[in-house]
């Protein structure tokens, strides 16, 4: 047997759900297998209908696989690989190419993708801690994790190893989850943007394919009709600037973000509110329903700890402002896998955004 085929079935025996993937050089990623659950296993007010995150051009996976590890960069490559500085200073666009770079189905972890890991752990109460606080969770008081970036103004850690803090950094609560999602570096995703505060989507997870265009000027695009009644009505073609009748937009209403059809206080700044607040008004059932299966909007009725304090900030005045989860080292009680940032260009780059893989080994690619 070879070294290649002994390390699978090691790691297999102690983690049935993680897999080494290769991509179309040979080389290796860890990867954690989920098999596709209905929205109503999910949330409380879900229909029988499969999460979008399983839907990909029209045809229903029966499992995905995502980078157990936030991602690392070699030659223009991203991998998932353990106790490994994650990749940082890193742009959207980036990101997206390196893990296409790939071949074989790997692509950027997208915004359904991202949501399904984050609805699994609220369902399964194993909401993940992370590196939040400087090296170490802001619940916690030990620093565990091995430190990779050391703020040299004042010794601080920030980035830390991946994979190398406590059990419950992972998704599971166990060795076989999937690691730092709160915390460490900010993740990219892909597919989803607002456009002067519009929501625009890559429809269901189409945006698994990387062949997709989800460039700033693509017309893959699609806004969101507030008022569907089924998903062949939700995604229409927007007008570019942000106006589109009857769509999904973002207001500030006292001192919460609101989905709505309208913008009535559209601010040019980075704002933030409790992610459990985020509330809906004038949206049709599977609007609301489709919003919440992005884990963009909380179910009724939620309180902040069901949502684990998480935050979301956002800018629902630029032209474009594309999305991260989960939060960076120092984002305290506001990280985790709820928290959203639609704040920044898909240019921006800086010490503490980074990204993660995902893979769709059933693509057809």
């Amino acid at each position: 047997m070879s070294n290649f085929a002994l390390t699978s079935l090691a790691l297999s025996s102690v983690c049935p759900t993680n897999k080494v993937i290769v991509d179309d050089k040979g080389d290796p990623s860890v990867m954690v297998e989920r098999p596709a659950q209905m929205l109503n296993a999910l949330l409380t007010n879900g229909d029988s209908t499969v999460h979008p995150a399983f839907l990909v051009n029209g045809v229903q996976r029966k499992k995905l696989a995502f980078g157990k590890f936030q991602s690392i960069v070699h030659n223009s490559r991203t991998y998932s690989l353990p106790n490994e500085d994650p990749a940082a200073n890193i742009t959207l666009d980036e990101i997206e190419q390196y893990s296409k770079n790939k071949g074989n189905g790997f692509h950027c972890i997208t915004y359904m993708e991202w949501a399904f890991l984050a609805l699994l752990a609220k369902k399964n109460g194993t909401m993940p801690k992370g590196n939040n606080n400087y090296g170490k969770d802001s619940s916690e008081t030990a620093i565990v994790a091995i430190p990779t970036y050391i703020d040299s103004s004042n010794g601080s850690t920030c980035r830390v190893a991946t994979g190398t803090g406590p059990v419950t950094w992972s998704d599971t609560g166990a060795m076989d989850g999937v690691w730092d999602l709160n915390g460490n570096v900010l993740e990219w995703i892909r597919g989803v943007r607002l456009v002067f505060g519009e929501l625009q989507v890559i429809p269901y997870n189409n945006a698994a394919d990387a062949s997709v265009n989800t460039g700033s000027s693509s017309n893959e695009w699609r806004a969101l009709n507030a008022s569907a009644t089924s998903y062949n009505d939700l995604f229409v073609v927007p007008d570019g600037k942000g106006t589109t009748a009857g769509t999904v937009k973002l207001d500030w209403v006292s001192g919460h973000w609101q989905w709505g059809t309208s913008i009535a206080d559209a601010s040019d700044t980075s704002r933030n509110a409790s992610f459990a607040k985020t509330t809906a008004s004038g949206l049709s059932a599977t609007a609301k329903l489709y919003l919440q299966a992005m884990a963009f909007l909380p179910e009724d009725g939620a309180s902040d700890a069901d949502y684990g304090n998480d935050v979301f900030w956002a800018n629902n005045a630029a032209a474009e402002r594309c999305a991260l989860r989960g939060g960076g080292w120092g984002s305290g009680a506001g990280s985790g896998v709820f928290a959203l940032s639609l704040d920044g260009p898909r240019s921006y780059r800086w010490p503490n955004r980074g990204g993660r893989l995902a893979c769709d080994e059933e693509t057809e690619n």
